[in-house]
């Protein structure tokens, strides 16, 4: 049976009191070949990091057939509906922060700060 174990991990782990930590920018690309089983559970195929910490080191595996531009631009622009549909930084945690507005500079900051 196919498992989203990883998506439920962050609410297995707050359950247990552990606390959140978001990465300002991801170390590297996480792309791959996309995942059938993914698609088959109405889930994205593509596992592009939103924002980068720097440059990519090495030509990744999707530049023969696509773009690398537009691969990080969709990738960007999925970081940013995500944040804007609540899938990000969801609206519980907002509504029961101390600090909403850091919580919200912080996503904005993480998207816009340096573009692809």
């Amino acid at each position: 049976m196919y498992s989203t174990w990883d998506s439920e991990l962050d609410s297995v782990l707050r359950s247990h009191k552990f606390k959140n930590f978001i990465p300002f920018r991801n170390y590297g690309e996480h792309g791959g070949i996309p995942n059938p089983e993914h698609r088959q559970n109405g889930l994205s195929p593509g596992h592009q990091a939103d924002v980068l910490w720097g440059e990519i080191a090495w030509t990744p595996w999707y530049a023969e057939k696509y773009n690398p531009l537009a691969i990080r631009f969709k990738a960007r622009a999925k970081g940013v509906t995500r944040f804007l549909k609540g899938n990000f930084l969801r609206r519980n945690t907002l509504k029961n922060s101390r600090v909403p507005g850091r919580l919200i500079r912080f996503c904005l900051r993480r998207q816009l700060t340096k573009i692809l």
